[in-house]
């Protein structure tokens, strides 16, 4: 899920499905800020009443666009499609102000990917196991009993 914010450094904001489909990143960056590629931020999300203390990780999406990205959970994203806003600090700070307005609907649709994957990834693992006692080569030579 992606949108770009007009503005002072036109701020963007990434949510997406990671390896594991419980846990979503969010990356939010802007082309006026020096957040450093790697360095560890605690900031604080503002989503209506709800308030998230989060460690967020420096990241150079290019040359000149920097920000930060962190992995949420489910709660924060059904907080986040409640919200009519996301306000980040950092410290006393204001990193940013987000509308999230027409975001429910777009959470929604993730929420429906995150779910069909992680359905596809347990019917993997079911089949795995399903199938693990079957060797990858059962004419492969084991030296018990090959013939000499």
């Amino acid at each position: 899920m992606f949108d770009d914010y007009e503005g002072e450094g036109s701020t963007e904001v990434v949510l997406m499905i990671k390896d594991n489909p419980a846990s979503t990143v969010l990356m939010i960056t802007n082309s006026n800020w020096s957040a450093k590629d790697g360095e560890r931020y605690e900031l604080k999300y503002y989503l209506g009443d709800w308030v998230y203390t989060l460690e967020s990780l420096g990241i150079e999406q290019t040359s000149f666009r920097k920000g930060f990205g962190t992995v949420v959970n489910a709660k924060f994203l059904g907080d986040m499609a409640k919200a009519s806003g996301l306000t980040i600090m950092r410290g006393e700070a204001l990193i940013d102000d987000l509308s999230l307005d027409g975001s429910g609907a777009a959470l929604a649709v993730l929420e429906r990917c995150r779910r069909e994957l992680a359905a596809d990834v347990e019917q993997e693992r079911k089949d795995r196991e399903r199938l693990e006692h079957i060797p990858l080569d059962p004419f492969a030579e084991t030296g018990k009993g090959a013939a000499q």
